[in-house]
């Protein structure tokens, strides 16, 4: 596990959304190393993130991680 999925999940909680959302971006956006994201897919990331974190649909650190991580950039 990754210092920032470590953190992810203490931010998720301690009921930080907004600090999950973005370290839930990036836990996603590490996938992308080969071939890092634009900074507009990186802004789309993040807000999909924080959507996912405020509708609160998906419960649980690891049901987050796997519904962000469909996520694809165009």
């Amino acid at each position: 596990m990754s210092d920032t999925e470590v953190a992810f999940r203490a931010a998720l909680h301690e009921e930080q959304f907004s600090t999950a959302a973005v370290l839930l971006a990036q836990l996603i956006s590490a996938r992308y190393a080969q071939q890092p994201l634009t900074l507009v897919q990186d802004i789309q990331l993040q807000r999909i993130c924080l959507d996912l974190l405020s509708q609160r649909s998906v419960s649980g650190a690891d049901a987050l991680i796997r519904a962000a991580g469909q996520w694809l950039p165009q």
